[in-house]
C-alpha cells in the first residue's frame, strides 16, 4: 500500500512547483510596478523643482540684465517687443542642431537617471544668460557647445554606467555654455522674454525626450540595472 500511495504524493508536489513559480512571478511584477510608480513620482517632483529653480534664475537674470544695460532693456520692451522676443526665444533652440541634440540627450539621460539631471541643465541655461548679460567672458563657447552635444549623447547612451555626481557637474557646465551661446543671438526687445522663451523651448524638448524614452522602455519591458 505504501508503494501505491507514493505516486499521488509525488504528483501533488509536482503540481505545486508551477504554482509557486507563478506566485513568485506575480510578486516580482507587482514589485516592478511599485518601482515604476516611485520613479514616476520622483520624476514629477524633480520636474517641479527644476521649473521652480529655473523661475528663480530667470528672476535673477532679469535683475542682472537690467543693471548691465542701464535700463535700456526696459525702454525697448513694450508689449510687441516682449512678444517678439518670446517667440524668438522659443524658436531659436530649434535652429541649431547642437542645441537640439543636447536637449534631447539630456532628456534621455534624465529618463534613465532621474529628473534632477534635467533640472540641472535647464537651470544652468539661465546662469549662462546671466553671465552674458553681465558681460562675463567665457572661453571657447562655440567649441564647447558643439562638443557638449556629442558628450551628452554619449552620456545618454551610457547613462547607467556614468557616475551621477560628475554627470550632474557636466550637465551644469554644458547648460551654462548653451545659455551663454543663446544669449549671443538674443532679440533686440526684451532680453528677459527671449531668455524665458529659450528656457521654455529647451525644457519642452528635454521633457519630450524623457517621456519618449520612458514610454519606450515600459512598452518594450526593458528593466535596466
Amino acid at each position: 500500500m505504501n508503494y501505491v500511495d507514493a505516486p499521488p504524493t509525488l504528483g501533488v508536489r509536482t503540481t505545486q512547483a508551477p504554482t509557486t513559480k507563478a506566485r513568485t512571478t506575480k510578486a516580482q511584477t507587482m514589485e516592478g510596478n511599485d518601482v515604476n510608480t516611485q520613479l514616476d513620482d520622483m520624476t514629477a517632483r524633480g520636474a517641479r523643482r527644476g521649473i521652480a529653480a529655473s523661475a528663480a534664475f530667470l528672476a535673477v537674470f532679469g535683475a542682472g540684465a537690467a543693471l548691465a544695460h542701464g535700463g535700456h532693456m526696459h525702454n525697448d520692451a513694450g508689449p510687441d517687443a516682449f512678444a517678439a522676443a518670446w517667440s524668438h526665444g522659443l524658436l531659436h533652440p530649434l535652429t541649431g542642431v547642437d542645441h537640439v541634440v543636447a536637449a534631447l540627450a539630456v532628456g534621455a539621460f534624465a529618463a534613465r537617471r532621474g529628473a534632477p539631471a534635467a533640472g540641472a541643465f535647464v537651470g544652468a541655461l539661465v546662469v549662462g544668460f546671466t553671465l552674458a548679460a553681465l558681460a562675463v567672458a567665457l572661453p571657447l563657447v562655440e567649441t564647447t557647445v558643439v562638443g557638449s552635444a556629442l558628450a551628452l549623447a554619449a552620456m545618454a547612451i551610457l547613462a547607467k554606467r556614468v557616475a551621477i555626481t560628475p554627470a550632474v557637474g557636466a550637465l551644469v557646465l554644458f547648460g551654462v555654455y548653451h545659455g551663454y551661446a543663446h544669449a549671443g543671438a538674443g532679440a533686440s526687445g526684451s532680453a528677459l522674454a527671449y531668455a524665458a522663451g529659450v528656457v521654455a523651448a529647451t525644457a519642452i524638448m528635454v521633457a519630450a525626450a524623457a517621456a519618449a524614452v520612458r514610454a519606450a522602455t515600459q512598452r518594450l519591458g526593458v528593466q535596466e540595472r
